[in-house]
């Protein structure tokens, strides 16, 4: 299949979709101007490999997504760390392929149904794992949006899509393996990303820093792969404990890094647009991150987030499934696409081994490092006290540090006001009664399933229910259901395409994050 680029300067810098009409054997591909293109591939972010090649398809190492051109047909790998995804929609004889689910909506000409009551469900679905997440998300127009987590993806010319696992992590025999894998990749997609063959390099590795286990555990291996620069907040971001300092300012600098600290609650500051961002994609628990914006242009960052969900030692049952049970980091994506920056989960890297990584942590060598308390991580305790951190400085008490929910500014908060008021009279009562209904039932069943899972594994017996009620309805159809139709619609303009804007040589991009904010 052969690839015809058009870049748009005023799109998002890492933004792309991909338009293919039946038997063209041809995609019309639109791009913000920091993708990097071939003539028969394009990628969006780092993995690790060489960048000479392109060969974003032969590892599960990859933070971003990508296309390649291959003999009669099209591969799409989508990233290799589930808190991202990619977007597929058939409208007629034509299918569109998009890193951003608000480009795909718009360019298509798609609307979301205002009557349903699940997009947020649907979005966050992939706490319930990769074999229960919500595949597709309806449209007003009776056309399905499918999100497609953690796969490899071929387009053949009749737009058939068929998809197979992405290459396996390596084997992990011990804590020693493992640790080295994280260090390993790590500098290969750093090496990656800076890799001068790219029309546009990225600049430094940025890690977060607090005092919880995994950003500490993280910020370990950053400083070993030359991170110079931490990030870290100056109090907690929980809008219940406003008052507990999570800093990570003192391990920070004990590891050799400079720091910037920003202001728990600056988010508060951020534009309508700005919290549209997180919105569109399923919550605005992340929205912390908006300040970072100028730190992160044009850079490398590596954050904790899903250590919960790979390191914890109480995880009932660590399997391929990643049923992580919470949120963190999946609402990120269009603020990465808008600034430009590559987002390293650590964690994340390898979590396709997690019944080994599980392993290790329960292993007889972890010992040392067990604590014993419900918050306990061996893996990236050890990480951190091999490195010299004390012990009572991290990973002592579990500090609640995103802000669920709808908390905003009154700006924003108004802005959604305006919209709920417009589209309440949309939604049909019996509707409503039927989800809330629904919404406790599956609260009840889940509960259920947990504690079978929790006595099974007391006498090691592996116990998973499926849950019989869709995962739509996996949230109350209260005001938080407005979030993604608010988001999605204060979203769309900056991804319409502007006739004659495109064409020109992309812009290079600084070489750190010092000359980002400048």
């Amino acid at each position: 299949m052969r690839l015809e680029f058009h870049r748009h300067d005023r799109l998002p810098r890492l933004a792309w979709l991909a338009e293919i009409r039946r038997g063209t054997g041809a995609a019309l591909v639109h791009h913000g101007p920091w993708v990097e293109t071939t003539e028969e591939a394009l990628f969006e972010g780092a993995w690790d490999g060489p960048f000479t090649g392109m060969g974003f398809e032969n590892t599960c190492a990859v933070v971003g997504s990508g296309l390649k051109a291959v003999d009669g047909g099209l591969l799409v790998v989508t990233p290799g760390v589930v808190t991202e995804r990619t977007f597929t929609a058939h409208v007629d004889d034509t299918l569109y392929i998009s890193n951003s689910f608000v480009f795909l909506l718009t360019h298509a000409g798609l609307d979301l149904d205002p009557a349903h009551l699940g997009y947020l469900g649907d979005l966050r679905s992939l706490r319930w794992g990769l074999g229960q997440y919500a595949r597709e998300l309806p449209t007003r127009q009776g056309v399905p949006v499918i999100q497609h987590f953690y796969d490899v993806l071929r387009v053949d010319r009749d737009l058939r899509i068929s998809s197979r696992p992405k290459p396996e992590p390596p084997s992990f025999r011990d804590y020693a393996e493992y640790r080295d894998f994280l260090g390993s990749s790590l500098r290969a997609i750093c090496d990656n990303a800076r890799d001068p063959a790219r029309k546009n390099p990225f600049g430094a590795l940025i890690t977060t820093i607090s005092t919880g286990y995994d950003s500490v555990a993280c910020s370990v291996v950053a400083t070993e792969a030359g991170c110079q620069e931490a990030i870290t907040f100056d109090g907690s971001r929980s809008f219940s404990s406003t008052d507990v300092d999570d800093r990570g300012t003192r391990i920070a600098e004990l590891l050799g890094l400079r720091v910037k600290e920003y202001p728990a609650q600056g988010f508060r500051s951020s534009t309508v647009e700005e919290f549209a961002e997180f919105a569109a994609l399923g919550d605005t628990g992340d929205r912390h991150f908006a300040p970072l914006a100028q730190d992160l242009r044009g850079n490398i960052l590596v954050t904790g987030m899903a250590g919960d969900s790979v390191w914890d030692r109480h995880l009932a049952h660590p399997t391929r499934d990643f049923a992580r049970g919470a949120c963190g980091g999946e609402s990120l994506a269009e603020l990465r696409l808008r600034v430009g920056f590559v987002d390293v989960p650590l964690p994340l890297i390898g979590f396709y081994n997690r019944p080994e990584i599980h392993r290790i942590t329960i292993s007889e060598e972890m010992k040392p490092w067990v604590l014993g308390s419900p918050y306990d991580r061996p893996i990236a305790r050890r990480l951190a006290e091999e490195r010299g951190v004390p012990r009572d400085w991290f990973g002592c008490v579990k500090k609640v540090v995103a802000w669920g929910g709808r908390h905003m500014n009154p700006e924003a908060d108004r802005s959604l006001s305006d919209f709920i008021a417009t589209a309440r009279h949309l939604r049909s009562p019996r509707r409503v009664l039927l989800h809330r209904v629904m919404w406790r039932l599956r609260r009840w069943t889940r509960l259920a399933h947990f504690i079978v899972a929790r006595l099974g594994k007391n006498v090691n017996l592996h116990v998973g229910l499926p849950c019989p009620i869709p995962v739509r309805y996996a949230e109350p159809p209260d005001i938080s259901s407005y979030l993604v139709p608010w988001g999605v619609s204060v979203l769309r303009d900056r991804y319409r395409i502007h006739p004659g804007d495109s064409g020109r040589e992309p812009e290079n991009q600084p070489e750190s994050s010092d000359e980002a904010a400048s």
